[in-house]
């Protein structure tokens, strides 16, 4: 089973938001707006001044590797190296004349001589069967381009999902982001894979991808005055986490904060802060998909929703109890009101075709407290995790929500520390004391 991530961080709206951007050469960004413009006809060549650079030899490419739990791999630069040593960044460098020009080409090859993951030779020869396709297509007089299967992008779980657009460094470099996602390896097992090549990389860490969309995670956020590379402008940001696994603290900065903050807010949508994007043009789906896929993911956005996978302990009469996965929905009221309803799903599908609604035993009307009655609705964690009981090696983090004085109760589980506190802190918002007292019941 796949851990879950945190709303709107979950597998399929990860994939699914980021898809739409896909591998076409480069779309327009205005940084000023943090404004992502896809173009309306066939996608093209990068600007005027990064062709030249890049020509030059200026080209670089960094992977940016999610696992199917949504974190985001980091590796901590050597203190031998000469460029930027001791900083975090992504896995990546300069292009190779073998890598043919193809920025992929060069995140992979940078990705397996740091860290030892090889997806390199499979997205060769990936390429070369679409080619090879592709000919007997035009040779048949069938100018189909062969994009639709999966095995080209591919490899084991490891899906190359987009290009992000192009970042001048400063020293006129241009550095192209790719963006990977394995769906079917967590961080936990992803980490046990690598293997550090000691001249390049110090340690390697992962952080969850929902970190770096909170406008109040980065400890500094300000755009750059007089920002060196023509025609363009620069936010600096700073992140610090804490990589739970060793509880060594990381310094998160510059080009791999700012690349990583556009992922994030490319997902979240229109939020604040986020990167907007334009449906014409980007990626590969039809337009009737784009248009069910961006409202669909504009709902996923609100900003007074919290989704994503849970677990529910279910106990019913002449039925054995056990734990049930779903998919939750918790809308906060708008207006004045306070309080929410916490939705439970079957999939993540079925909430976006369902939307605000679900059957009267899956919905939880959580009532607002009154500054003179906290009995309403209360949520409390365990101090205990749950072990799962078909892999001893994942573990569930329990939290209970009780309504109307404890008449109503739902035992719930995260698959993450991060994620309960996340779920408990929202929920714990919005039925905060209110000076209006309110009734209601569970439907």
């Amino acid at each position: 089973m796949i851990p879950p991530s945190p709303s709107p961080f979950t597998l399929s709206i990860v994939l699914d938001t980021l898809s739409q951007i896909g591998l076409g050469e480069e779309f327009a960004i205005d940084r000023t707006t943090v404004t992502v413009t896809a173009p309306a006809a066939a996608p093209t060549k990068t600007i005027p001044r990064h062709q030249n650079l890049r020509r030059g030899g200026r080209a670089a490419s960094v992977l940016v590797l999610l696992s199917s739990d949504l974190h985001v791999l980091f590796t901590l630069r050597s203190k031998k190296l000469k460029s930027h040593p001791g900083q975090v960044s992504f896995p990546g460098g300069k292009q190779d004349p073998s890598d043919e020009g193809d920025d992929v080409t060069t995140a992979l090859r940078e990705t397996m001589e740091e860290v030892g993951l090889d997806y390199l030779s499979s997205w060769k020869e990936g390429r070369m069967r679409k080619k090879k396709r592709n000919h007997q297509s035009n040779e048949r007089n069938n100018n189909v381009d062969s994009d639709d299967d999966d095995d080209d992008d591919e490899n084991g779980g490891l899906k190359i999902v987009c290009r992000m657009p192009t970042i001048e460094a400063i020293g006129c470099l241009c550095v192209t982001p790719i963006v990977a996602i394995h769906t079917k390896k967590s961080w936990r097992e992803l980490h046990q894979e690598l293997k550090l090549n000691d001249d390049e990389v110090e340690t390697a860490f992962w952080t969850p991808l929902s970190f770096f969309s909170d406008d109040n995670h980065p400890t500094e956020c300000y755009e750059v005055p007089d920002w060196p590379v023509q025609g363009e402008s620069f936010v600096y940001r700073a992140y610090s986490y804490v990589f739970p696994w060793t509880n060594q603290q990381f310094s998160i900065t510059g080009l791999t904060a700012n690349i990583i903050h556009e992922v994030a807010s490319f997902v979240c949508g229109s939020g604040k802060g986020g990167v907007k994007g334009n449906d014409s043009g980007a990626g590969s789906r039809d337009a009737e998909n784009k248009k069910g896929n961006t409202n669909a993911n504009t709902d996923a956005k609100s900003s007074n929703q919290l989704r994503g996978v849970l677990r529910r302990w279910i106990s019913r009469e002449g039925r054995a109890d056990h734990w049930s996965d779903g998919f939750f929905v918790l809308l906060e009221n708008s207006g004045s009101s306070a309080g929410g309803i916490l939705h439970q799903y079957d999939s993540v599908e079925q909430a976006l075709r369902k939307q605000h609604s679900a059957t009267k035993k899956n919905r939880l009307r959580l009532m607002p407290n009154t500054a003179n009655d906290a009995s309403h609705t209360s949520v409390m964690k365990s101090t205990m995790s749950v072990e799962d009981e078909e892999n001893a090696d994942n573990h569930y983090y329990p939290f209970h929500i009780s309504t109307l004085n404890g008449r109503i109760r739902w035992e719930l589980s995260a698959s993450s520390l991060e994620e309960r506190a996340m779920w408990v802190e929202r929920i714990e918002s919005i039925t905060k004391n209110s000076t209006v007292a309110k009734n209601g019941t569970n439907e």
